[in-house]
């Protein structure tokens, strides 16, 4: 019973990362300098900032104090979303019952007209040790992903992430097929909350 409570368990975390689902992975940051990002939605625009924010276009969003993530190169976008999990969070609870040692986890989803352009999904993990075994975890799970020390992550760039919200919208998961329908589903499902620096 044991072993088929973490075989669930494992699975449910593998159904909720799909999103890690294989695709190219575009080159973070690694720095030690604090972001200075501080809301959940920020303007891609540098001439017009965010409501919320004034963090424009380009700005790191730190994530460990030698790790953060910058803008993909290149990408069109008038909105960036940052959303967090720690110990407490759904996704963070589950995979540390299934004894991988997991701290947080961050989902960066880029839109341009209320539609997703690009994500980024990232883990931190305890340590290299850890972030290696999570990562040989969904390997074996046919994903793709990118360690540096103890971060794993994945960038979906525009044709995954249309193809994944389309997907997910379809099998009635949410309704509707804009970024912020999958940004609110994914948030809810995993325990998210908006990125406080």
């Amino acid at each position: 019973m044991k072993h088929l409570k973490r075989t669930m368990i494992l699975l449910l975390a593998a159904v909720m990362m799909t999103a890690f689902a294989a695709c190219s992975s575009s080159p973070a940051s690694t720095t030690s300098t604090a972001s200075s990002a501080s809301s959940a939605q920020e303007s891609g625009e540098e001439s017009t900032p965010s409501d919320n924010s004034g963090v424009a276009e380009g700005t790191a969003i730190q994530i460990t104090d030698s790790f953060s993530i910058s803008d993909p190169e290149g990408l069109d976008y008038d909105t960036r979303y940052v959303y967090q999990g720690s110990t407490g969070s759904t996704l963070i609870n589950n995979m540390q019952m299934s004894g991988y040692n997991a701290q947080a986890m961050y989902e960066i989803l880029y839109a341009k007209d209320g539609q997703a352009v690009g994500e980024y999904q990232v883990i931190v993990a305890a340590d290299e040790a850890a972030a290696t075994s999570l990562l040989d975890f969904f390997q074996s799970q046919g994903q793709t992903l990118t360690q540096e020390g103890n971060v794993i992550y994945i960038y979906s760039d525009t044709d995954m992430i249309q193809a994944t919200v389309a997907t997910y919208s379809g099998m009635g998961v949410f309704s509707g097929t804009s970024a912020q329908d999958y940004l609110d589903w994914f948030a809810s499902y995993n325990g998210l909350v908006e990125y406080q620096p």
